[in-house]
Order: C-alpha cells, then sequence, then structure tokens
C-alpha cells in the first residue's frame, strides 16, 4: 500500500527520526501543526507485528510517501 500526501513534506537528516515515539520535527511554541508524536510510531509497531515493512521518500515543501508492504502469510516476506 502506498500513501501520499501533499503536506509540508521533510528533509532527509529528519526521517531517521520520524518512527520514534513522541518525535515531532518542529518542536518550537508557536509550531503550525498539532499532534502528539505518536501516529507513525504506533503505525511501524503496528507493521512491524505483522512481520512488515514501512518506507518513506520525502521532500521538504513537496510532501510525503509512505509505502507499506505486508506479508500474505504470516512470517513470509513482504
Amino acid at each position: 500500500m502506498t500513501f501520499t500526501d501533499t503536506g509540508i513534506g521533510m528533509r532527509e537528516e529528519e526521517l531517521d527520526t520520524i518512527f520514534k515515539p513522541f518525535h515531532q520535527i518542529d518542536t518550537g511554541l508557536a509550531r503550525k501543526h498539532e499532534g502528539t508524536g505518536l501516529g507513525l510510531s504506533i503505525c511501524r509497531k503496528i507493521v512491524d507485528l505483522m512481520s512488515g515493512t514501512i518506507d518513506v521518500a520525502s521532500k521538504s515543501g513537496q510532501g510525503s510517501t509512505f509505502t507499506v508492504r505486508i506479508p500474505q502469510q504470516p512470517g513470509g516476506k513482504p
């Protein structure tokens, strides 16, 4: 499955940290985007439990594409 958005996107160096619990790219007090920083962490955990993978490609100012691969059979390759 592939999910694409046209949101704010992320820089390459930010992609390593986006799956950490409570992590947010914008940490300023006057940030424009709300949230707890748990969404992607929870997604990664669910995909991991299903023996799958989740990958992201993103460009700042252009949006992001997330690709989720889940094996058809438990314990199989995604």
